[in-house]
């Protein structure tokens, strides 16, 4: 098995050597033997901060600990979906998962992750276990934010892919690992082209329009998603508000069922009011509905799970010589 990871990177200077580590942990401790071959790609998109320093005096510190580790240093900021572009096209694994210059693998293998690819799932997900760069950070907190997406989840179970993107657009997109194949494809290649920061929701959309997409759901953490003032959810300018605009109009477009019609046409109106009325949000009363049916029928993460992920978290940061403090 041959993986490549392309980080993606900008302006995370102060994370991206935790980002490094985990990957680093993952190498390690499942992959030993070097039964894998990792490739790394570090695409900075023109970072303004000490990115680039940062990944340097990481690399040199680590020697060899990958097959192959290449840094792309744009001069020039694209955005992410031709920075992400741009790093696909020299990624040689049979399995490429992309990842946030400021997120972390958990402490589940990522090779058992990819391993389900080879079932028959075209996408595999599971669980964020989400850390905000400021504020508390708390065991109970994860468990209840990991609680209301098991529920989501549970109640889309039976519907059709089509139907959870055009309706619900839940999947974490740092959770989740795509096959090669659909990654690929010219088709969503080139529709991801005419968008600059939307990649994920982009993606998928194409995805459904490609085959009918299997999906594998596993009930663990698959990431720590890191929210940072970086994240682009938390960005606001008009080049991203008008893309939003866009790619939901487009997902309107394709759609024939009238809830799912209902739901992104809200969904718009939302985005136009930036959120300013989040009581006209009929999503988030159909995600309050969803949880209170299936809090009681779910599985739920074990508490280890989430402690040793913290664990892990607070181990990689102490590597990576950081100084923010967890609260757990």
């Amino acid at each position: 098995m041959k993986i490549s990871i392309i980080v993606l990177l900008y302006n995370h200077e102060r994370y991206i050597q935790e980002c490094l580590e985990s990957i680093k942990y993952q190498t390690e401790k499942y992959n030993c033997n070097k039964a894998h071959t990792v490739q790394v790609i570090i695409a900075d998109d023109a970072s303004s901060d000490g990115s680039k320093k940062a990944v340097e005096d990481w690399s040199s510190r680590n020697p060899d600990i990958f097959e192959t580790f290449e840094y792309i240093d744009r001069t020039e900021n694209v955005g992410t979906c031709s920075n992400y572009l741009g790093a696909l096209k020299k990624a040689e694994g049979d399995y490429i998962k992309v990842i946030g210059g400021d997120d972390l693998f958990p402490q589940m293998s990522i090779f058992e992750i990819f391993s389900h690819l080879d079932t028959g799932a075209d996408i595999v997900t599971g669980y964020p276990l989400v850390y905000f760069e400021n504020g508390t950070n708390n065991i109970n907190d994860a468990l209840c934010s990991i609680h209301r997406n098991q529920c989501i989840t549970l109640a889309e179970s039976k519907l059709t892919y089509d139907d959870k993107i055009h309706r619900y657009c839940f999947f974490n997109a740092p959770a989740t690992y795509i096959s090669k194949q659909l990654l690929t494809d010219e088709r969503v290649l080139f529709f991801l082209s005419s968008y600059k920061y939307i990649d994920d929701y982009t993606q998928w959309l194409k995805f459904s329009e490609i085959k009918d997409i299997n999906v594998k759901y596993l009930n663990a953490v698959t990431i720590i998603y890191r929210r940072t003032n970086h994240s682009t959810y938390m960005i606001r300018n008009q080049e991203l508000f008008e893309e939003r605009i866009r790619i939901y109009m487009y997902a309107f477009s394709k759609t024939k069922n009238i809830l799912n019609k209902a739901l992104l046409k809200n969904s718009i109106i939302n985005i136009k009011a930036q959120r300013r009325h989040n009581y006209l949000n009929l999503l988030s009363y159909l995600h309050i509905y969803h949880r209170l049916k299936y809090r009681r029928k779910i599985q739920p993460i074990p508490r280890e799970d989430i402690t040793e992920n913290f664990a892990l978290l607070e181990s990689l940061r102490e590597k990576a010589a950081t100084t923010i403090t967890t609260h757990i």
